[in-house]
């Protein structure tokens, strides 16, 4: 980096200032310029080189996108740039919300063509793990448009997780009030201070009398 100075005369001595406003960067033999299409070659491989998958399954993964139409004019699209949204076919229409994160990838997830969706899906369930697991899978790997909607129905239909999940809970139902007092009652027996009570509440009035027993048996 090279600084230009202004020269100031003071009586019996010279005042160098910088001026740090005109600073101009030292052409140097060694300085390079890369090109944005290296910058982005390089990011890319960074971000391949730390996602959950070996090199054949990624090789897998790319030459699929290659092979598929949509994702074929994705490439195009991403390295020559991104028309209006109403000059964009059917097919690109659900990328537009998410085109300045694509490239092969969007941020660091793969961008699944149609051809292994499925297979991906598979995968993502692999375990039967509930819905948050396997969105939670798919959130830091793969995406998709409808990714997300596509794993919940994925799992509410698995018969192996229906089978897993807990019965409903059935709800409290109230008791139909009688016509008069001691059409109906209920009891209970209960023990206190070593001594046997029964207990009877009518269901009209919901009065309570306690009794003391002396026997349990059944005469």
């Amino acid at each position: 980096m090279r600084f230009s100075y202004t020269i100031t005369h003071v009586p019996g001595k010279q005042l160098y200032t910088v001026d740090t406003l005109s600073r101009a960067p030292v052409a140097t033999p060694d300085s390079t310029h890369l090109a944005e299409d290296s910058h982005t070659e390089r990011f890319v491989a960074n971000v391949v080189s730390l996602l959950p998958a070996s090199a054949d399954c990624l090789h897998k993964y790319r030459t699929a996108q290659h092979n598929d139409p949509t994702c074929a004019e994705l490439i195009v699209l991403c390295k020559s740039g991104w028309p209006r949204k109403d000059q964009l076919p059917g097919s690109i229409l659900p990328y537009w919300p998410v085109r300045g994160e694509l490239t092969l990838l969007r941020g660091r997830r793969i961008v699944v063509p149609r051809s292994l969706q499925r297979e991906t899906l598979a995968k993502v369930h692999t375990g039967h793990q509930g819905i948050h697991r396997c969105q939670s899978r798919v959130s830091m790997s793969v995406w998709w448009p409808g990714v997300k909607h596509q794993v919940e129905q994925l799992v509410q239909h698995c018969p192996e997780c229906t089978k897993a999940l807990a019965a409903p809970r059935q709800p409290m139902l109230p008791t139909p009030l009688p016509e008069y007092p001691w059409q109906r009652v209920a009891s209970d027996l209960f023990e206190l201070n070593k001594k046997t009570y029964i207990l009877v509440a009518d269901y009209f009035s919901r009065y309570v009398e306690v009794q003391t027993l002396t026997s349990t048996k059944i005469i």
